[in-house]
């Protein structure tokens, strides 16, 4: 597949039909249609692929075929290839929207490619939510004129002409971002991030209160719960990244809120925030679920150090089984110390839990000696709840030191 361009057409169909019986994804979730993508070539070698496998899968990372796509052979048929995807997708939109773990959607990738100048309005015509994808950042931060740049700037060694094609896309994107909010207006929507943060309405005379959202006067409570069903109500983006590069899902568990009369939210009231917030009907929930947070944790490491349970629970049953074992064994970087120097080793989720566990447990000791009850009690259960989400990782398949045949595993 990486190199069909080496082949002609009726030597990659021949060999397509004998090798038929082979077409299946590997252990990462890459189905063929994604390497041919990465190939570079023209329409007509994907033609017969495109009967025989998924056009939609997904893989370790979170990319669809459309993310590595090359265009480099397609040409003006560029667009109907496009719109092929869009017109075979069960829910028109999402494959051609889909971030992967990085929150980087398929729009914001073909951008980075070598494209002629009148090309880059055509794509963005083509794909639905287009604005969507170009005011949203990466995990990093980056919004896509920084990582159009970044591409250019690679490639600029090895062909000038490329460098600025690109540079020429920038220039389009900015005008077309530029006449969208002109027409619109560029005010930040308050949301799911905000909500997630801790924000309530507008209070009105200590008595009522307008929501952000719909801009109604006391039409809902000023709960947390309500204010996110009101921002699924008007189409609030669920699975974009803030200026920090963080998702509402992350920030939801990541970050304490308090109840009106400033009690601190119960791990029980989170949870019932996370379900309204990533529903089982949504179909961009893999989305969702697998996108990193900027320091490169998945949802899952940041649910489980928490001690959330019923979240973890409620998290994993929302993935298909195979897909299980690499959101507990997933590895990220240990956090800086004190003194803001990384050990440059990686930990695994249940590695992770074990250590917090461990270091609640000291605390438990410590305190114990004392006649600070209330303390003593939320210590203990946060060290109960550690060991439940201990045990739920461990059901689930985690290892403390998971292969990298396992931490990048979803394909039985």
């Amino acid at each position: 597949m990486l190199h069909a361009r080496a082949y002609s057409i009726s030597e990659f169909n021949t060999a397509m039909l004998r090798l038929r019986d082979l077409i299946k994804h590997d252990f990462a979730g890459n189905f063929p249609l994604h390497f041919l993508m990465s190939a570079g070539v023209g329409m007509d070698h994907f033609i017969y692929l495109l009967q025989q496998c998924d056009t939609g899968g997904q893989n370790v990372f979170g990319q669809n075929p459309l993310h590595v796509l090359d265009p480099h052979d397609l040409g003006d048929q560029l667009i109907s290839f496009l719109e092929y995807f869009n017109k075979v997708d069960p829910f028109p939109g999402v494959l051609l929207s889909q971030r992967d773990i990085h929150c980087i959607s398929p729009l914001q990738t073909l951008l980075q490619r070598p494209l002629e100048r009148s090309m880059y309005r055509r794509v963005l015509k083509t794909f639905p939510g287009a604005v969507f994808s170009l005011r949203s950042l990466d995990t990093s931060g980056r919004g896509v004129a920084k990582m159009m740049d970044e591409a250019s700037l690679k490639i600029k060694s090895e062909s000038t002409t490329d460098w600025m094609r690109i540079q020429a896309g920038i220039t389009e994107i900015r005008l077309f971002i530029s006449e969208i909010e002109d027409q619109s207006g560029s005010v930040h929507d308050y949301g799911f991030h905000d909500i997630a943060r801790g924000a309530r309405g507008t209070p009105l005379f200590a008595l009522m209160f307008q929501c952000r959202i719909c801009h109604k006067i006391d039409a809902r409570s000023n709960s947390y719960l309500d204010q996110m069903q009101c921002a699924w109500d008007h189409g609030r983006n669920v699975n974009a990244t803030d200026e920090t590069g963080i998702t509402p899902a992350h920030l939801l568990v990541t970050h304490a809120r308090c109840n009106t009369d400033m009690s601190p939210e119960t791990p029980t009231q989170t949870a019932q925030l996370f379900r309204v917030l990533l529903p089982r009907n949504y179909p961009n929930l893999r989305e969702a679920l697998h996108v990193l947070d900027p320091e490169g944790n998945n949802l899952v490491f940041n649910i489980a150090t928490r001690g959330f349970c019923e979240i973890l629970e409620y998290a994993l049953s929302l993935e298909d089984f195979p897909r299980r074992s690499a959101m507990v064994n997933a590895c990220s970087k240990r956090p800086e110390n004190s003194d803001g120097i990384t050990s440059g080793r990686t930990w695994s989720v249940l590695q992770a839990v074990e250590e917090k566990r461990h270091e609640v447990d000291e605390r438990i000791k410590l305190v114990s000696m004392t006649t600070n009850l209330r303390e003593l009690n939320r210590l203990c259960t946060e060290s109960n709840r550690l060991k439940m989400c201990k045990n739920i990782l461990k059901a689930a398949g985690a290892e403390l030191s998971p292969s990298i045949t396992t931490q990048y595993t979803i394909c039985e």
